[in-house]
């Protein structure tokens, strides 16, 4: 029965009380969860989020009233489709430590199954404090044991990081722990501002959290090389026995599933062809262990094809470029600044001073040009 809790004012629909979800069936992995299809809630109080017959997400914070996580839709961001999990403080004030915790069946796995857990994170302008960390647990009765230091491999705010099949098995054999039906792994986020917009001002958010166990592991560190104007070699790291891949590319930003697919490749790296020039695209890799075993998919990776070649004479009215007021590249054309100067193009005819540059462009509104102020 779903039950709505009203707390200082904030309305929260949850499966059941915090602490109170019953699972009674072991769960079959890979377990994959985006958020999307959960349902939304807010909640800044002790909570169960989402209630299943296998697992649950449950919200803990060290202030009542002040934590808080926004779920699903209610995200500040997400990864990929509409949900995610917001953790921050509402309103600002001393430093609360917000948890989100999963609970799942385990039970019919055992430390030999490879477990290990993935997901993307982006932080909103947290700084570092001891409890942003991710730590897992074989049973509800066990410490919890830290796998991941958010602070170690923060790239800056509003970036996503996508950490792929961290090791679990490993920990929890170090801590003399095994898998249960109760094993849990914990999101904490230690900070005292709300997250206002994905840079600013304190928490971070969650998505696309898989757990699974590896029997076929998920390739590494892409890249894409011999970049030209519509070709381009797309190359990653194999850390397991694969000799197959299966490769999906196309404009950057697109969903997995709707690209260009090749299946089966057997080189690292594969060419792909028949791009488009000054064009950025997204790449994902799966490996193909055989046997029907595939490994997650990796990525996206990006890439920015190449100028096309140009046989004189060639002409550039400049009214493709964007405007820019600190131009270093766009469009084949690149620009360097010194202290003094930069490159700037206009889209309205005129330069931001008066009484310098041109007064209208040659044809139609757009134009380089360069300025500098100083006494001289």
């Amino acid at each position: 029965m779903k039950k709505l809790l009203l707390a200082f004012g904030v309305i929260a629909s949850m499966g059941s009380a915090y602490g109170q979800c019953v699972l009674s069936t072991p769960a079959t992995l890979p377990y994959v969860e985006n958020f999307d299809a959960v349902t939304s809630a807010t909640s800044q109080v002790d909570a169960n989020m989402d209630c299943t017959t296998d697992h649950s997400w449950d919200f803990v914070t060290s202030a009542q009233g002040a934590g808080r996580v926004r779920f699903g839709a209610n995200a500040i961001t997400s990864f990929s489709g509409t949900g995610g999990v917001t953790l921050d403080v509402n309103p600002s004030g001393a430093n609360s430590f917000q948890e989100m915790i999963l609970t799942i069946d385990l039970s019919s796995y055992t430390l030999a199954s490879n477990l290990a857990i993935s997901f993307n994170w982006m932080e909103h302008g947290d700084e570092l404090q001891a409890n942003d960390r991710v730590w897992v647990r074989g049973s509800n009765l066990d410490p919890w044991v830290a796998v991941y230091d958010w602070s170690t491999v923060n790239p800056g705010n509003g970036i996503w990081v996508n950490v792929v099949e961290l090791d679990i098995s490993t920990a929890l054999a170090g801590a003399g722990q095994m898998p249960s039906a109760t094993f849990g792994v914990r999101f904490g986020q230690e900070d005292n501002f709300p997250a206002t917009s994905i840079t600013g001002s304190d928490g971070f958010t969650i998505d696309d959290f898989v757990l699974t166990n590896v029997v076929c592991p998920t390739p590494t560190t892409l890249t894409a090389t011999g970049i030209l104007d519509v070709s381009a070699d797309l190359g990653w790291t194999e850390i397991g026995t694969a000799t197959m891949w299966n490769v999906e590319y196309g404009p950057a930003g697109f969903t997995p599933g709707t690209g260009t697919m090749i299946t089966g490749s057997t080189n690292n790296p594969t060419n792909v062809t028949g791009l488009t020039a000054v064009t950025s695209y997204d790449f994902y890799v799966q490996a193909d262990c055989g046997g029907g075993d595939v490994s997650l998919w990796a990525g996206p990776f990006n890439f920015i094809t190449a100028c096309t070649i140009f046989t004189p004479t060639w002409n550039d009215d400049v009214e493709a470029q964007p405007g820019s007021t600190n131009f270093t590249n766009s469009l084949c054309w690149n620009g360097a600044a010194t202290t003094s100067y930069d490159w700037n193009v206009t889209t309205s005819g005129t330069t931001p001073s008066s009484n310098t540059g041109a007064s209208a462009a040659h044809s139609g509104t757009h134009y380089f040009f360069t300025e500098a102020s100083g006494a001289g």
